[in-house]
């Protein structure tokens, strides 16, 4: 049971992080009424293994991320107000990319974050995003291309 005042939201959240289960879910009805009411559903397998997967290999990772990570794998639109994220945040999606489908090309990646990056920059300076987010992983280890203009795959 989730207490009045909300706090046990986000220790639940917490807790499905740490045990990389997807977020419970939250559907308010009736949100003019004086008692409205929340339906929670909390989710006890996973949805996505590659969700799971980056959750244990980037524990690091902030709640905020995490959630956003989350709509990702529920296949839940990220809000405008979401945009603007940090660059682990966008790192985290090529890697996880990757993984569904290697070999993808940075036209590829891009199209995945191209609305997801901050509205003030423009194609241009998009691009040299991705550019940059590709070349940081690329010197950690974590993808690399397969050559020339033909993708890039997870290692």
């Amino acid at each position: 049971m989730i207490d009045t005042i909300g706090s046990g939201i986000k220790k639940m959240m917490n807790i499905q992080m740490k045990r990389t289960f997807p977020l419970p879910t939250y559907d308010i009805t009736d949100k003019g009424a004086l008692n409205p009411k929340v339906q929670v559903t909390i989710f006890g397998e996973i949805i996505d293994e590659n969700y799971t997967k980056l959750l244990v290999q980037n524990s690091e990772l902030s709640l905020r991320e995490v959630m956003l990570l989350d709509k990702v794998q529920k296949n839940v639109r990220i809000d405008k107000r979401d945009a603007g994220l940090n660059n682990d945040y966008y790192k985290a999606m090529i890697v996880t990319m990757l993984e569904k489908y290697p070999k993808s090309t940075k036209q590829e990646i891009f199209s995945l974050l191209e609305d997801k990056l901050p509205n003030v920059l423009d194609k241009q300076q998009k691009m040299k995003k991705v550019d940059n987010l590709l070349q940081s992983l690329s010197r950690s280890g974590k993808i690399k291309s397969t050559g020339r203009g033909s993708g890039w795959i997870k290692q």
